[in-house]
C-alpha cells in the first residue's frame, strides 16, 4: 500500500464512522437528557442504546489504528504526529468504555453498575454521563474533524508535490528510488545503477553514505547553501521546503571536497550562493526519495518532503554538523 493509498483509506474511514460517533453523541445528550430529569425508564432507554453504538465505535477505532500503524511503517515522516492521535485516541476510547461499557466488552461500565443498584444514585449517574460526554464522545467528535481536515490537507499537498519532479530547469533527470528498488537495475543519463544487497551501486562503485533499510534510506549528506538559510537549518534542527514550485530538498553524496575551490565546489553542486555546507545522516521514506546520477558528479538525493529532527540520525554526538566551503 502507497503513502497516498493509506491516507485516503483513513479519510474514507473517518467520513464513513463519523456518523456513529454523532449518534453515540446524540443518545449520550438525551441520556444526559432524562438523567437531570430523573426519568428512569427513558434514562435505562439510553444507556443501552449508548452501549449498543459502541460496539460499532469501538470496532471503528480498532480499524483507525491499524490504518495509522500501516502509515507509519509507510511514511515515517507521520510517526510522531501519529502517536499523539494514537494516545489521544485510546484515552478518549477508555474514557468511553469506562462508563457506557456492557457485558459483551470485557465488563460493566459505571453507568451500568449505577443503574443496577437501589436506590439510584441520581447524583453519581449524573457526574458518570456528564464525564462521559466531556472526556470522551465530545472529545472524539473534535479529535474526528481535525484528522479529517488534517489528513485532506496532507493528501491534497502530496497531490500537489506529485505533479512536480525534483531539479527543476536544471539538467540531469531524477530518478525515483522506489522505481530502482522495484525494477533492481537501471541505466540513468548513461550510468548503470543497481541494487545489491541493502547498498546501490552506480557503474559498480557503492554510493557513499547511501544504506537501504526496510522501507526506509539512510543517507549521510551534505547540503550546500547560503549563510541566511544555514542558520535556520541549524536553530531549527529541520530542512522546510520552502519553495512551492520546487518543493523538495537536497542533499549531495560524501566525497573529498578538500581539493577545491570553493567555485569549484559551487559548480559541481549546483549552487553559485552556496557559502555553508550542512553536514546529516537521515532516515526517510524510500518512497519519497529521488536519485540523480550525472557522470564525474557526486549522486543527488532530493527529499520529497521536509526533512526534521524525527528523521535525523545522532552522529559523533551531533545532529548537524555545519561548516563553511573552505573548512572542508
Amino acid at each position: 500500500m502507497e503513502t497516498i493509498d493509506a491516507i485516503k483509506k483513513i479519510i474514507r474511514l473517518i467520513e464513513r464512522e463519523k456518523k456513529w460517533i454523532m449518534l453515540e453523541s446524540h443518545f449520550l445528550e438525551k441520556l444526559k437528557k432524562f438523567v437531570s430529569s430523573r426519568n428512569e425508564a427513558q434514562s435505562r432507554v439510553y444507556a443501552n442504546a449508548c452501549s449498543r453504538t459502541l460496539k460499532r465505535e469501538h470496532r471503528f477505532e480498532e480499524k483507525l489504528i491499524h490504518l495509522l500503524d500501516t502509515l507509519k511503517r509507510l511514511d515515517s515522516i507521520f510517526v510522531s504526529k501519529i502517536n499523539q492521535i494514537e494516545g489521544q485516541i485510546k484515552i478518549y476510547e477508555n474514557n468511553i468504555i469506562s462508563k457506557l461499557s456492557n457485558p459483551w466488552l470485557g465488563e460493566k461500565g459505571t453507568i451500568s453498575v449505577i443503574l443496577d443498584k437501589t436506590p439510584l444514585d441520581w447524583e453519581q449517574l449524573k457526574n458518570e454521563v456528564d464525564s462521559a460526554y466531556s472526556q470522551g464522545i465530545r472529545q472524539m467528535v473534535v479529535l474526528l474533524q481535525e484528522l479529517e481536515k488534517c489528513f485532506t490537507e496532507y493528501l491534497k499537498n502530496i497531490e500537489e508535490y506529485q505533479s512536480i519532479k525534483p531539479g527543476k530547469g536544471i539538467k540531469g533527470d531524477y530518478v525515483r528510488l522506489a522505481k530502482l528498488i522495484e525494477k533492481g537495475s537501471l541505466v540513468s543519463n548513461k550510468i548503470t545503477v543497481e541494487i545489491k544487497g541493502n547498498q546501490i551501486f552506480r557503474d559498480s562503485r557503492p554510493v557513499q553514505g547511501c544504506t537501504l533499510k526496510g522501507t526506509n534510506v539512510e543517507i549521510l549528506g551534505y547540503h550546500f547553501t547560503n549563510k541566511d538559510a544555514a542558520d535556520i537549518i541549524e536553530h531549527d534542527k529541520a530542512f522546510l521546503r520552502k519553495n512551492k514550485l520546487d518543493p523538495y530538498i537536497y542533499l549531495l553524496e560524501p566525497m573529498d571536497y578538500s581539493r577545491m575551490s570553493e567555485m569549484q565546489i559551487r559548480h559541481l553542486v549546483g549552487s553559485g550562493a552556496a557559502t555553508d555546507v550542512i553536514i546529516v545522516k537521515i532516515i526517510y521514506p524510500a518512497s519519497r526519495m529521488w536519485m540523480k546520477f550525472e557522470k564525474n558528479r557526486p549522486t543527488h538525493f532530493a527529499a520529497e518532503g521536509d526533512i526534521t529532527l524525527h528523521n535525523l540520525i545522532q552522529r559523533k554526538g551531533y545532529y548537524i554538523l555545519r561548516k563553511k566551503l573552505d573548512q572542508l
